[in-house]
């Protein structure tokens, strides 16, 4: 139901993931998968700027030395009287050579003079009105920097525990105040004229000798640089424009990326709730402001490089700056270890604080003591030292496993209505009105849909070959299984409805014939069918709650029924499960939105016993497992086989992953049980990779349920004519069925299925492991 064509695909996973696969009782070393990936790229030195700060840092050198080169080769630079005290050329407006080239021009006197209030005011404005940085402790942190090359800023040009840095740089070369130490052997002025420069100029006198640090190429350079840390940096991550990672140095000289120096583990930069938005969009206006002060310090700098100071002087302001960026954005990283060690040793009980002091591997000390700091104070066991399983260490690997919680947007259910209203009047998104009718399948209302304009539904692209994706572009993608087309990679503006992170983002259904069906799907390329990761059932759960919450705390919910609030997820994995995509992705229905058109419908065949059967319909999910014990016993009779069980809001992620590979298993078993494919016992070992079997996963807020899958339909057919069976269609179903629901495209299927209920019961037990086998084993 979300996109049409399907194809194979194959998963490449990245070394947190692979990681986080491993079982929870064993540490990093005793993990027999690999921690590490062979493809993958090597990190960035901490100890320099990441090349695309380089990038931009190396502009500007470039700018300086491009402004000498001007200034040596153009005929009215060079023409120009040249005042080597004042650093500048004449100041007449006849003799000057250009506008810039004047220091009362407006740009300099409305914005560069002050340019610290610009650079200010443009940082603290996109720093409270962009999404990105709405989080209290990012900004807390964003200040702290905005402090620091503040401090800078004033010990280089203002003050310095008396004369600021530039002035007694001056001094200590030899410079001094003419005018002023006349004035003093007069009498007429006090010493303090001769330490700085405003107050050699205020007392008419003026520097001459020294060395004059160019405070104009400290100011933009610093200033410009620390609005694209501080704005373009964080825009371009949110927004996905830029995926380059930062490095950081741990305790024993590993390099580990940046984020985990991060206690509470927020993924900062990898919230990028921006994705698929324009340039404009993602800056915001606040970016947008400061994208503008930081071009015109760009262009001042360069009118600095052509007109003003010697290049010496220049080349010192740039190194001067520079330090002052160093200090603050690149040497956090190379500290980022010790920074950590001293706010745990504040948290941690003198048991924690052993665990830390005896932490073997990096992961321990980085993953294992952040979690033990935020859980109450705990004593080890008498014989922990004697019980491997019970050590330091394994309680602080299987601590390292546990998942911090995945928060969907509160206000969920509005985002979708509003996302799905727009996309629709803007025809982003395609919606099919059905029909519907109940049919009785063994005792189970079961909804059968039918919309007359699904014939007219685009094709999506087919399914496109290595070979064939190598000649779309350059940097095609070099996974053989990965189509050329995925609408999941960059998805439309118009569909997008939320991040979630930190590896999840949640997009309308294109094709929708449930209102406001949505899906969530992984940031990052992951295969449909391998198996599900806990990130992937915690952000559905939490996605499911959230939504359940908006509606139970009288959000929303005003007259309306209880049920409003629930949501049906869905998952289809394999050839015969109903996917139509490879990339990786749940798909979300708002029941109340599947009851659309069962107003005045009732039961049709044997189960109806007039008006106590209208309106039963309910998700048959909910009906799969008895809620006393939890297990799976089957409450009616269902022609195919499934797997069941509860589970509960504040299950951890850790749970509902163990929940769902045991439902699996399961499955797995009940299909080579059956089938005759030769038994693969791998599955019961299994965690991760390729699924052995096609099967549809369904979740609810009170249960799990896996349907094993033997083939996607089956074939719609009469035998009452002469000419024996009349094919009048097929039926195909991929995990809507778990919810009591199927759909057929032609009037043909819709009026044979409406008047013979009883073929339905036999076309679902053709899809699945037929329930009648191993009933005893139920």
């Amino acid at each position: 139901m979300d996109t049409p064509e399907r194809s194979s695909s194959h998963q490449r996973k990245s070394p947190f993931q692979m990681a986080a696969a491993s079982p929870s009782g064993l540490s990093s070393s005793q993990s027999s998968r690999p921690r590490a990936n062979p493809t993958t790229t090597e990190r960035n030195t901490p100890y320099l700027p990441t090349p695309t700060e380089i990038a931009l840092l190396s502009l500007y050198p470039i700018l300086l030395i491009f402004g000498a080169l001007f200034s040596s080769l153009s005929p009215e630079t060079r023409s120009a009287p040249y005042d080597a005290l004042r650093h500048a050329h004449a100041q007449d407006a006849d003799l000057a050579p250009s506008y810039f080239a004047r220091k009362n021009n407006l740009f300099n006197v409305l914005f560069v003079k002050r340019g610290w209030a610009w650079i200010s005011v443009a940082f603290f404005v996109f720093l409270f009105t962009h999404p990105a940085t709405r989080d209290s402790v990012r900004r807390g942190r964003a200040v702290v920097r905005w402090g620091v090359v503040t401090v800078w800023w004033i010990f280089v040009t203002q003050w310095f525990f008396g004369p600021a840095i530039i002035d007694r740089g001056f001094r200590w070369s030899g410079g001094k105040c003419e005018v002023a130490e006349i004035k003093i052997g007069l009498g007429e002025a006090s010493g303090k004229e001769v330490l700085t420069s405003t107050a050699c100029k205020a007392a008419g006198g003026r520097w001459s000798g020294g060395h004059d640090i160019s405070g104009h190429v400290f100011l933009l350079v610093l200033g410009s640089f620390f609005l694209v840390q501080e704005v373009g940096w964080v825009a371009a991550r949110w927004s996905r424009y830029l995926r380059e990672e930062r490095s950081v140095v741990m305790n024993d000289g590993a390099i580990k990326g940046a984020g985990v120096e991060d206690l509470a583990k927020r993924e900062g930069e990898q919230e990028k709730e921006g994705l698929g938005l324009g340039v404009l969009d993602a800056l915001g206006r606040g970016g947008t402001l400061a994208a503008a002060v930081a071009g015109l310090s760009v262009w001042m700098l360069l009118m600095t490089a052509i007109y003003f100071h010697t290049w010496f002087e220049k080349l010192t302001g740039l190194l001067v700056a520079m330090t002052g960026l160093y200090t603050t954005y690149i040497l956090p990283r190379i500290m980022a270890s010790t920074f950590q060690g001293s706010r745990l040793s504040i948290r941690l009980s003198p048991y924690q604080r052993f665990l830390f002091n005896n932490a073997q591997t990096t992961n321990d000390l980085i993953e294992a003591i952040p979690t033990a700091s935020r859980s109450p104070t705990f004593h080890p066991p008498n014989n922990f030292a004697t019980k491997p399983t019970d050590s330091p260490i394994n309680t602080m690997a299987r601590n390292q496993h546990a998942m911090p919680p995945i928060k969907a947007p509160a206000n969920l259910p509005e985002l979708v209505r509003t996302a799905f209203q727009k996309a629709r009047t803007n025809g982003d998104l395609l919606y099919y009105p059905t029909q519907v009718a109940l049919l009785d399948v063994n005792s189970v209302p079961f909804q059968l849909r039918f919309s007359p304009s699904l014939a007219s539904k685009p094709k999506g692209p087919p399914p496109t070959t290595k070979q064939d994706a190598s000649t779309l572009s350059p940097n095609a993608n070099t996974n053989p299984r990965r189509p050329a087309f995925d609408p999941f990679d960059k998805p439309q503006s118009g569909l997008l409805i939320s991040q979630l992170p930190p590896s999840h983002f949640l997009v309308l259904n294109k094709f929708a014939i449930v209102p406001e069906h949505f899906i969530l799907a992984t940031t990052e390329w992951r295969e449909q069918t391998h198996l599900l990761e806990k990130e992937d059932l915690a952000a559905t759960l939490a996605c499911i709650g959230g939504y359940h919450a908006y509606h139970t705390s009288g959000k929303g919910n005003e007259g309306r029924e209880q049920s409003y609030g629930e949501l049906f997820a869905f998952f289809n994995s394999g050839e015969h499960s109903g996917a139509s995509q490879p990339h990786r992705h749940i798909q979300l229905l708002p029941v109340e939105r599947m009851r659309d058109g069962l107003e005045d419908v009732a039961v049709t065949a044997g189960g109806d016993d007039g008006e106590g059967t209208r309106n039963k319909w309910d998700v048959l999910a909910n009906k799969l497992v008895d809620g006393a014990d939890g297990g799976t016993m089957r409450q009616f009779q269902l022609p195919f086989k499934t797997f069941a069980e509860r589970i509960h809001p504040g299950i951890t992620a850790e749970e509902l992953h163990a929940v769902y590979l045991k439902l699996y298993r399961r499955a797995c078993a009940a299909v080579f049980r059956t089938s005759q494919a030769e038994d693969d016992a791998q599955y019961e070992q299994q965690t991760e990779g390729e699924a052995k079997i096609s099967y549809n996963m369904a979740m609810t807020r009170d249960v799990l349920v896996i349907m094993p899958r033997l083939a996607e339909g089956a074939v719609i057919a009469s035998s009452g004519t002469a000419e024996g069976e009349s094919i009048i269609g097929k039926l195909a179903l991929n995990g809507t069925v778990l919810a009591g629901t199927a759909l057929v495209k032609s009037q043909a299927e819709w009026d044979f299925l409406r008047a013979r209920p009883e073929v339905v019961v036999d076309l679902l037990g053709r899809i699945g492991v037929p329930a009648c086998q191993e009933k005893s084993k139920v």
